[in-house]
């Protein structure tokens, strides 16, 4: 009944408003229907500067709606013939009267839907309102008073982190927390992770990169990302942390968290660990996992230290190792070795490697362990923290300032997520089905079938050693072309990038074979599902060497001195055995 008389008044310019209410027995019989006008406006009761205006305009438009029973109403007009008329007339616009801006549950979807991103403005969100729902009435302010609603719904009470906790526990979402000392329920850092995260970082665990940005939230907590890289050269997220400091205990806490997260999913130990130059950043996780270079080096060194900086006596001495001065014994190897890992810059580590490589040329069984070993990691290429970087300014995209809560930053980044599975899936399909026309044809046989199951980014790397070694095949105009290189320790190229080097290719076009999938690394392979499975790993038993049954002899070969020879030999033999061992008696 209310909702026939408010659109009676929507078609004629009022708003209806339900006053008086009488109750019988526990059941409203009668209400009066007055126009959202009526009365006198009130005295101020605020002493503050601020005017408030009232709704009140002195109108007395009134009817009584009254119950003839159980869902039946009577609508009848008041005796006093001073309520039939209103005082006004009708309003310019529905909206201006609040009964009929009432958030109905199918308006409230929609504004709940097209909220869920901060790109999308109030003026959006109502324009797409208008057009789902054109018999609604709405100004911008309700559309943010349904959000704040909306918004205060999700918290359920709680405070922003207690309710993220609380999420975190229903979605059964990996997390840590650190608390303080001295108020056990004051956080201090967080550290988590989605399913996809997980799912992505077990395919692609070699190489990570460490990055903190900052203003994504109204408690200035740094956001710390650990991130990886795909097949394709996209960018995934693989853990998301909050510190209270960038010291380094700070630091410490989100390398042991991030290292707990392995070792809870059963994630191998990245090859490489990629961060800045900052120093606080880079000794926790040269402590908790594996050295990586800084940022614009291309070397890594993967052997745990247990401290990140050289001690006074060691600076000393690695800095007065100059000229023809250095002791050629193994303690000054390590010295130079020292200065090669702790160079400040890319060309001061190349020198301090030549220098190295000079000094010790004799010593070539040392050089090539120390550069077979630490040197050359497998990278993939990725030897710098843009892709890092690139998902900081990713995550605040999906934020519409930095003053938003934990909470509202938690769903950023499951929106973030959703987009990057999807997007991710979509380049996957169209890497699969679309291949370069170099790759087909006589001039791709060498590869195989693998433009069908590798990455085109794996391709361009082997059609990148491939134009090398074509170099030094011989042809009608060049029957003597420049050989290649020995394939050393200079090559790095299996070894870091895990594809073939220009010296594998160039053994392939002599020898008019093609490459196999299993020539490449699986990092490059566009469908490699055993990562998911981790069933597929395990291997049938090998063949036992016991079988059931008595154990036969094996055979034991006869000494010469048993041989059976000639008559004359076999009795000198028996009288020199009974010389040795004469008879008893009897």
């Amino acid at each position: 009944m209310f909702d026939l008389v408010n659109l009676f008044a929507k078609e004629n310019g009022f708003g209806i408003v339900r006053r008086n209410a009488y109750s019988y027995k526990g059941r409203r019989i009668r209400y009066s229907l007055q126009c959202d006008r009526f009365g006198q406006p009130g005295a101020s009761k605020g002493a503050g500067l601020r005017q408030r205006k009232s709704w009140k305009f002195g109108c007395k438009w009134m009817v009584v709606a009254e119950a003839l029973e159980e869902g039946k109403w009577l609508l009848r007009q008041h005796p006093n013939l001073e309520h039939s008329q209103h005082n006004r007339g009708p309003s310019i616009t529905s909206s201006a009267h609040p009964s009929h801006r009432r958030v109905t549950t199918p308006v409230r979807a929609t504004i709940e839907s097209t909220s869920r991103r901060v790109g999308n403005r109030a003026r959006d969100v109502r324009a797409v309102v208008e057009e789902q729902h054109p018999e609604s009435s709405f100004t911008q302010r309700d559309i943010y008073n349904a959000r704040a609603l909306m918004n205060r719904k999700k918290l359920n009470g709680y405070t922003p982190f207690a309710a993220l906790v609380k999420l975190f526990d229903e979605m059964e979402i990996p997390y840590l927390v650190k608390w303080a000392d001295d108020q056990p329920n004051r956080l201090l850092g967080l550290v988590r992770t989605f399913p996809y995260c997980i799912q992505m970082w077990k395919r692609f665990l070699e190489v990570i990169g460490f990055d903190n940005t900052y203003n994504t939230n109204r408690f200035k907590l740094p956001l710390f990302q650990a991130t990886g890289q795909t097949y394709l050269g996209t960018v995934f997220n693989a853990a998301f942390d909050l510190i209270d400091n960038e010291r380094r205990e700070g630091f410490q806490f989100l390398a042991e968290s991030i290292r707990q997260l392995i070792g809870q999913h059963t994630i191998r130990q990245p090859d490489v660990i990629i961060t800045d130059f900052d120093d606080s950043m880079k000794a926790p996780s040269m402590i908790s996992f594996l050295i990586s270079s800084p940022d614009d080096s291309d070397w890594e060194d993967s052997a745990p230290q247990a401290q990140a900086e050289l001690s006074v006596t060691d600076k000393q001495l690695v800095h007065a190792l100059t000229g023809d001065g250095i002791p050629h014994t193994y303690r000054r190897v390590l010295m130079m070795w020292k200065r090669v890992l702790f160079a400040r810059t890319e060309e001061a580590h190349e020198k301090a490697w030549r220098d190295l490589c000079k000094k010790f040329d004799d010593q070539r069984l040392i050089l090539r362990y120390l550069h077979g070993t630490y040197l050359p990691h497998r990278n993939f290429g990725i030897r710098v923290t843009s892709g890092t970087e690139a998902s900081n300014n990713n995550i605040k995209s999906y934020l519409l300032n930095g003053m938003s809560h934990l909470y509202r930053l938690v769903e950023a980044m499951q929106d973030m997520m959703k987009d990057q599975e999807r997007d991710f899936k979509d380049a996957c399909a169209q890497d699969e089905v679309l291949t370069a026309r170099e790759y087909l044809g006589s001039s791709g046989d060498y590869l195989g079938d693998l433009p069908t199951v590798i990455s085109s980014k794996a391709l361009r790397l082997i059609n990148k050693q491939y134009r090398i070694a074509r170099k030094a095949v011989p042809t009608g105009k060049n029957p003597f072309p420049e050989p290649l290189s020995g394939c050393n320790d200079d090559c790095s190229v299996s070894v870091e990038l895990g594809v073939s080097c220009c010296h594998k290719v160039y053994a392939k076009l002599g020898s008019a074979t093609s490459f196999t999938r299993y020539d490449v690394h699986s990092h490059w392979r566009l469908r490699d599902s055993s990562f998911q499975d981790p069933c597929r790993w395990i291997l049938d038993p090998r063949i036992a060497s016991a079988l059931r049954g008595r154990p036969k002899n094996t055979a034991q070969p006869v000494p010469s001195r048993m041989a059976i020879g000639g008559r004359s030999q076999n009795v000198s033999q028996l009288t020199s055995l009974a010389a040795r061992h004469p008879a008893g008696r009897k």
